[in-house]
């Protein structure tokens, strides 16, 4: 029975990875940045930044606490989810961690 799982597991994983196709050149992000949660001593939480893919010129997005965050396909937001008195939202963002619209309230 465990082998049989394991055989529909494999079968599904690969079904689903031979499905994925590259996304072309022109619909990937512009800036070629990555936005992460890290944790931010000044907030005693965790907080988004974005840096270069390897690692370099890392800048605070937030100054709430928030951890999760997703570029737009086209590259020019940032959707991120943050905490505040009354509970969890989600917002998005310049790239450059400007012009915020609370999403959800």
């Amino acid at each position: 029975m465990h082998v049989r799982r394991l055989l529909i597991l494999s079968t599904l994983l690969l079904a689903v990875l031979s499905s994925i196709l590259p996304v072309p050149a022109n619909e990937q992000p512009r800036n070629g940045r990555i936005t992460f949660g890290r944790f931010d001593p000044q907030l005693g939480d965790f907080s988004i930044w974005a840096a270069n893919p390897d690692g370099t010129h890392q800048r605070r997005l937030t100054h709430v606490p928030s951890f999760f965050s997703d570029w737009s396909p086209d590259g020019t937001r940032i959707a991120f989810d943050f905490v505040d008195d009354t509970g969890v939202h989600i917002a998005t963002m310049d790239p450059d961690g400007r012009h915020v619209r609370q999403l959800t309230f």
